[in-house]
């Protein structure tokens, strides 16, 4: 039978019902009822043409999740479809299967991101390892989402997800494990963290996560703890690790800020921070090239916009970053502005090289604070309305 009228019949139910898209399950299972029917890449091909023509009648806009369709011959027929599971999904009661999840969505990525949008599963956002997913969801790259039951939600944790609107800060490209992860396992030598790294528009991310423990047991055919107490495990993050900030420039310094510890240092392109982990904890560092103004004396002061600081991919936030010098509008001399772009609301923070002489949200004078040590400079950005889109423009002044 053509499985076109199996989606007519479906996709005309559910749309009547006010469902807006589809996941779609088991799609490898195909392969094994394909033996009379011209083999596995055959009627893969059959159905997944019939399922894409149907979404795009009943439900516009490409709402469909393609699930369990890691075989080539499926994932190789998606032509219009964009978003696919990436790994086995979140078990909220079997406590041993997150850190596995986690891995596997990473590693899954680096094959699936060439060819679609990886989805990392919803998880629960009250859970004891909501942080661990919660930072990986930031990561990803792909959609967001929860399946708390309703009024059960972690609110804290969902806020350093998602801003007032609604909004995310998704960054632009799948996650995926640093060079240095990609031939280590951080389920079971009892030696490696696993770093993902991602970009945003004008800064890198890098998440690190303990996640040694627990794995996949093929015998006994189940996720089980081989390690109830996994040693305290050490790494290095460094601007190498995100892949789209290669520095052509041997001199070009990066700000790293470490969002657990909310250490803010400077560092040169393979030069690196030391991040230290307890099992089933997690740390995101915001990579950002520094710009930098010179005075009319020569000095040159740097600049970092990080973003948001209590936003898991708190980078996301900066849109755009620009540094000049114009004319003051006395004559006498000229002024040394940054601005920066910023989606959101909430403590934006930056690496400032000199302490301000003044800063402004929106052409508005607003209130710093500014640390000596770190060369820090924190700006409290107040929301607006919480149902709209809020963009703002930060002007700082040294």
């Amino acid at each position: 039978p053509d499985p076109k009228d199996l989606y007519e019949d479906m996709h005309t139910y559910l749309r009547e019902a006010g469902v807006d898209g589809v996941k779609v399950d088991a799609q490898a299972g195909i392969a094994l009822v394909s033996g009379a029917k011209g083999g596995g890449p055959a009627l893969a091909a059959l159905w997944h043409a019939r399922l894409e023509a149907s979404v795009k009648q009943h439900f516009p806009g490409n709402h469909v999740i393609n699930c369990m369709c890691h075989s080539t011959e499926n994932i190789y027929r998606f032509e219009s479809s964009a978003v696919a599971r990436a790994s086995d999904d979140f078990y909220p009661r079997d406590l041993a299967s997150s850190s596995p999840h986690i891995s596997s969505c990473a590693y899954n990525s680096l094959f699936m991101g060439a060819l679609v949008q990886p989805d990392w599963d919803m998880f629960h956002s009250r859970h004891p390892a909501a942080e661990l997913h919660g930072i990986a969801r930031a990561v990803s790259g792909g959609p967001v989402y929860v399946s708390d039951k309703p009024g059960q939600h972690d609110a804290a944790l969902l806020k350093r997800l998602v801003l007032p609107c609604g909004g995310l800060l998704r960054a632009l490209l799948p996650g995926r494990p640093t060079r240095d992860c990609i031939f280590t396992d951080p389920l079971r030598d009892s030696t490696s963290l696993l770093k993902v790294w991602n970009v945003n528009r004008c800064n890198g991310v890098v998440a690190v996560f303990h996640l040694q423990g627990s794995s996949w047991d093929r015998d006994q055919r189940k996720f089980v703890q081989h390690d109830v107490d996994p040693d305290q495990l050490s790494t290095e993050v460094s601007p190498c690790d995100v892949e789209s900030l290669w520095a052509e420039d041997p001199e070009q310094e990066f700000a790293l800020f470490r969002h657990t510890t909310k250490q803010l240092e400077v560092c040169g392109w393979r030069e690196s921070v030391p991040i230290t982990l307890e099992q089933g904890k997690a740390e995101v560092v915001t990579v950002v090239p520094t710009q930098g103004i010179r005075s009319e004396h020569g000095g040159r002061c740097a600049w970092a916009p990080i973003g948001l600081e209590e936003m898991y991919n708190g980078g996301g936030a900066v849109l755009e970053s620009s540094a000049k010098i114009i004319p003051r509008g006395d004559g006498e001399g000229t002024r040394r502005l940054f601005e920066v772009c910023l989606r959101g609301a909430g403590r934006f923070i930056a690496l400032c090289g000199e302490e301000p002489r003044a800063c402004q949200v929106s052409g508005n004078d607003v209130p710093f604070t500014y640390d000596q040590k770190e060369s820090k400079l924190s700006i409290e950005v107040l929301p607006l309305d919480a149902d709209s889109e809020q963009l703002s423009e930060v002007t700082v002044e040294v």
